[in-house]
């Protein structure tokens, strides 16, 4: 009984913040140390000034809270915390607690609120509260008002599941959701097989369209006509996701999960009733239209959504992904209709929506960009009349429902977009391969891509493809970078304005063109560095975030600038909307007042990103994410501190000889490992491995020496893992050139154990390029070509450094140790602290 008791508690801890955040074997080891007590209405929890040993959390009743002065400061519920103000400083209650009812209150002792600190900062954000910059304070209040993120999708579960197995009969089943007044039924793994499994729902549409127009029997199993293609939410996802779920997908019937664990149904009408003028409702209205008259005429309530949306201080994040699952479902409602219009396709195909609706982020000042994805087995001679008026239709509906031509001719009726998936495959990888102006410009509009009708897994594939790829083609990034470098932010030299001109002689500024588009551009090529299939900008940082590419400081900047200047448009359009006005992008800077002027020059401004990485605070929480053991052990060693200085090191200098440069495809064939300090290069303590590879080619023989008879003996890279994360546990790698060594152990750990690799590295070639090119950023680095040779032997000899035999694991890992040394030696102070060199 005493688990079960834990269980409840940590149950309950697992429904609120900031605990919802936490791990369930933390929210576990929390509980086994609370302590409870009940408080009678009116009786004193907490008094000014007494000593406090322990985080309060109200399990039932209410809690007033006062300031020292007798005010009333502010009345917590079940759920909230008291006590932390206290607890964070000095250990004396700051502000006095009374029961205002009958309350049961948890302790959670000290210690273990300040592990909960140290190790979540999730946790330690939300009960620390600490000030925030001018931008992000704005974001803040920009957004504080809605409920929408607030409420949890479990509040809106009004009923018992009801549910049946796979076998019941079809007339059964009708029965029952008759009987319980319901329009879905779930259907679970018959009892005894994992009766909490969900396998399907059947709606009264399913059996409408499946069963009784099928002809079927009420014999029928339920199975033979479920659906099975699930989207599902979890029980502690926002009201906002459920939303934007049922927008993506077009469905009415969302279930809630727990744990794995189906725990009830969201229907559409939960959230109609919750939001009456909600994105929802109007997809609904546009799924129930039979013309393009009809989805013509809800323009208006198109424009009333998202004004209300803006009044009710929706996030931008909010409103551009219920807006863009409004404008999928328009083009998916026009799909509908042209198919009925046209009969079948005579292939499969998908169709494609790119840019602003890609990534859940349009407006209303917005044009249509789209394509269609064909089968391969489309034949231009027999098919391609058929498509181009379907896309005719679609286009030409859209034009009618306030989504204007695309000026570019980046439409499914262009024939050059209208194509099987093996061109389109052709496209992207020529795109990314061979890079040039007119196909960079293509990259920009394609490479935000979603499918919205039809087989989505054609363009998923695209996806998969556009990430692969891009991420171990520097020379496309480059090229990505270069142009996203010219779209320069609307400041002068001292932060005054720089402005355009309109017809009307108004001095304007293009939020979208200088302001939001730069920064998407800029989060894109990030996103594309780091191989991720995300779209939407906010998902895209959040990916990034957990890389290494760009430090922690310059994504929030990130962040907060684009969810300010999103709101500066998207404000600015509602008040257009509202005064009869055109929606547009331009905004006039003089009728704005100082403090918003000096947040739009903030917000404007481009990170510089020269912060480091706190790398010793990532392995701490490495050490907590990573499942193999070898990959935790690593991590728990830790990392120095960033201010160590460099003569007190522990180095190990690395390097791999590979079959080839994509990490992909090709593989490790022999590693180096050699531990020094500034003073000694510990030659005796020297590791070499040559490694079994996948396929071992010719010119990879002619290029390392290493011969089929060397590695058919070998070991494979698991069975020499361990030696080598042991070896590396404590130290900073040295490597020259760390794309290779980085990506290929992240790649192949990714292959083998299913988790990628994260360690700090000395760069050697990137200290050299400080000194050849000038010490610059990586995006400038990525750009700028070397005014003399970086590469591993020209760079020894600037240094008088003696020749060595190349392309050796264990020579060049010797050979890029002798060269740290000289570089430090000549161009450093020994005392020079790591954070400085290290990426």
């Amino acid at each position: 009984s005493m688990q079960i008791e834990l269980l409840e508690i940590s149950e309950h801890f697992h429904r609120f913040p900031p605990f919802d955040a936490l791990p369930q074997e933390t929210l576990e080891a929390i509980a086994r140390r609370v302590e409870v007590s009940y408080f009678k209405a009116g009786s004193e929890i907490l008094e000014a000034g007494a000593v406090i040993h322990d985080l309060h959390y109200v399990r039932s009743g209410a809690v007033e809270i006062y300031r020292r002065s007798g005010e009333l400061y502010n009345r917590l519920v079940e759920g909230d915390i008291f006590g932390q103000a206290g607890l964070l400083r000095s250990n004396k209650v700051r502000f006095p607690a009374r029961a205002l009812e009958d309350s049961l209150i948890y302790f959670i002792p000290a210690d273990v609120f300040a592990q909960l600190c140290e190790r979540y900062d999730s946790f330690a954000d939300f009960v620390e509260a600490e000030g925030h910059s001018r931008l992000k304070s704005a974001v803040e209040a920009q957004g504080r008002a809605s409920e929408l993120i607030q409420i949890k999708s479990r509040a809106l579960i009004s009923r018992d599941l009801v549910w049946v197995t796979p076998k019941t009969s079809v007339h059964e089943a009708a029965r029952l959701m008759s009987q319980e007044r319901v329009s879905c039924i779930v259907v679970l793994e018959p009892a005894g097989q994992n009766p909490e499994k969900m396998l399907g729902i059947v709606t009264d549409r399913d059996l409408r369209t499946r069963v009784v127009a099928a002809n079927r029997t009420g014999d029928t199993a339920i199975g033979e006509v479920m659906s099975t293609d699930l989207v599902v939410i979890q029980d502690d996802d926002s009201l906002f996701e459920a939303m934007l779920c049922m927008l993506r997908g077009n469905i009415h019937h969302l279930p809630v999960v727990h744990k794995g664990r189906t725990v009830g149904l969201i229907n559409l009408s939960d959230i109609i009733r919750h939001e009456s003028q909600s994105s929802l409702y109007l997809v609904n209205n546009i799924s129930n239209q039979t013309s393009v008259d009809g989805l013509r005429s809800l323009l208006r309530d198109l424009r009333g959504t998202y004004i209300r949306m803006v009044r009710d201080g929706a996030t931008a994040h909010m409103i551009g992904s219920a807006i863009s699952g409004i404008g999928r479902a328009f083009t998916q409602r026009l799909l509908e209709l042209a198919e009925r219009e046209l009969g079948p396709p005579p292939v499969p195909y998908c169709f494609m929506v790119l840019g602003s609706m890609a990534r859940d982020e349009q407006l209303l000042a917005t044009d249509q960009d789209n394509a269609l994805v064909l089968d391969d087995r489309f034949d231009p001679a027999q098919h391609d009349e058929y498509f181009r008026k379907l896309a005719t239709f679609v286009s030409d509906g859209l034009a009618q429902c306030g989504y204007s031509y695309c000026k570019g001719g980046i439409m499914a009726t262009n024939v050059q977009w209208r194509q099987p998936l093996r061109v389109w495959r052709d496209y992207f990888s020529q795109w990314i391969e061979k890079p040039n102006a007119a196909t960079l410009l293509n990259s920009y509009i394609f490479f935000d891509l979603d499918g919205v009708y039809g087989q989505l897994e054609m363009v998923n594939a695209l996806k998969t493809l556009c990430a692969e790829k891009s991420r171990v083609t520097p020379a496309f990034l480059a090229a990505m970078a270069r142009n996203a470098l010219n779209r320069t932010p609307p400041l002068g030299f001292f932060r005054t304005f720089v402005m355009e001109t309109d017809g009307r002689q108004k001095q304007i500024i293009n939020l979208k063109g200088r302001g939001t588009a730069p920064l998407t551009d800029l989060i894109r090529i990030h996103a594309l560095a780091c191989g991720t299939t995300a779209q939407n900008s906010f998902d895209r940082l959040e990916v990034i975030s957990t890389t290494q590419l760009v430090q922690p400081e310059a994504i929030e900047h990130l962040r907060y600038a684009l969810e300010f200047l999103s709101m500066v448009r998207i404000r600015h359009q509602a008040d257009a909307i509202e005064e009869g006005r055109r929606p547009d992008n331009y905004i006039e800077p003089e009728r704005f007042s100082t403090t918003e002027r000096h947040n739009l020059k903030e917000a404007f401004q481009t990170p510089k990103g020269q912060e480091t990485l706190d790398w010793a605070a990532r392995f701490k929480l490495l050490a907590q994410q990573a499942r193999h053991p070898l990959l935790q052990r690593f991590y728990q060693a830790g990392v120095i501190s960033a201010q160590t200085p460099l003569e007190q090191v522990e180095l190990l200098a690395m390097d791999l000889e590979t079959t080839g440069l994509n990490a992909l495809t090709d593989s490790i064939v022999s590693i180096g490992l050699l531990p020094f300090t500034l003073k000694r290069i510990r030659c005796g303590e020297a590791l070499y491995w040559v490694i079994k590879p996948s396929q071992l080619s010719h010119e990879s023989v002619t290029f390392h020496r290493i011969t089929h008879a060397d590695v058919r003996h070998a070991p494979r890279l698991p069975d020499v893992m361990k030696k080598v994360l042991e070896t590396m546990a404590g130290k900073i790698m040295v490597v020259h050139y760390r794309a290779i060594e980085r990506n290929f152990l992240d790649q192949a750990l990714r292959h083998h154990f299913g988790e990628g690799l994260h360690f700090p590295v000395i760069d050697t070639m990137q200290l050299e390029a400080r000194q050849v090119c000038g010490d610059r950023g990586w995006l400038d680095r990525l750009l700028r070509r070397s005014h003399a040779s970086i590469r591993l032997a020209d760079s020894r000899v600037r240094y008088h450094l003696p020749p060595y035999h190349a392309h050796h694991a264990l020579t060049d890992a010797l050979a890029t140790a002798e060269l740290l040394q000289a570089q430090i030696a000549t161009h450093y102070s020994p005392a020079i602290a790591i954070r400085q060199l290290w990426d």
